[in-house]
């Protein structure tokens, strides 16, 4: 995803292994990267933003953000242990799951942005309520 000052990127932190494919979930486990970016340069030039910026760094969540201990955050185990601590969580305590449907329909609203921002080359307002509009 890109913004006015930087990009966030949902990768895959490759393990070393050999046999599997690049990309592939098995390689790896999914990490989240950040850079800075001049906008001015992205927007002026055809190359993709991530051959322009190779300044990506690992954004490392905060501990107070894992719910459940005991488990080693790369094994598949790990969100899964966290989705269902938080789902418990909301129950016991009578408050909406999240992200649950809501949080969901946001992010396909600010996907299809982007996919028409990527296509048009131009800014896009998100209307989550309307999906996006074309200013």
């Amino acid at each position: 995803m890109y913004g006015t000052e930087g990009m966030l990127m949902l990768g895959i932190k490759d393990r070393g292994d050999r046999n599997t494919i690049k990309g592939d979930p098995n390689s790896g486990e999914l990490r989240l990267f950040g850079a800075r970016a001049e906008i001015e340069k992205l927007t002026a030039n055809q190359t993709a933003p991530e051959l322009l910026q190779r300044n990506f760094h690992e954004i490392e969540p905060a501990k107070h953000h894992y719910r459940v201990s005991g488990i080693e955050r790369g094994r598949a185990t790990f969100a899964v242990a966290q989705m269902w601590h938080a789902f418990a969580e909301a129950i016991r305590e009578g408050k909406p799951f999240a992200p649950g449907f809501r949080e969901q329909l946001k992010m396909h609203h600010v996907w299809d942005a982007t996919e028409v921002s990527l296509r048009e080359r131009r800014w896009m307002k998100v209307e989550y309520g309307e999906g996006i509009s074309h200013d």
